[in-house]
């Protein structure tokens, strides 16, 4: 099921999944910076982590005017790009 997960900065609407195959490892340098390691059967990576906006708000559907509020402004912002 799709969530909308709201932010101070922004709105992102996705679905939690959960898997055996993917193990998820944080990583905190001497620096103090945030990585995550992907490990999967096939592979492991390592991802740099930006905060994106502390979650103000989960709402556990998405409604459909926001997606599609959502979808529009991505396809304005790939057009004037």
């Amino acid at each position: 099921m799709f969530k909308t997960y709201r932010t101070i900065n922004e709105t992102i609407m996705g679905e939690e999944a959960e898997s055996d195959d993917i193990t998820l490892t944080l990583i905190t340098d001497v620096d103090g910076n945030e990585y995550v390691m992907v490990k999967t059967q096939e592979e492991k990576a390592i991802y740099n982590l930006s905060l994106i906006g502390y979650v103000t708000e989960i709402v556990q559907d998405a409604s459909f005017e926001e997606f599609r509020k959502i979808i529009y402004a991505r396809l304005d912002k790939l057009r004037h790009h």
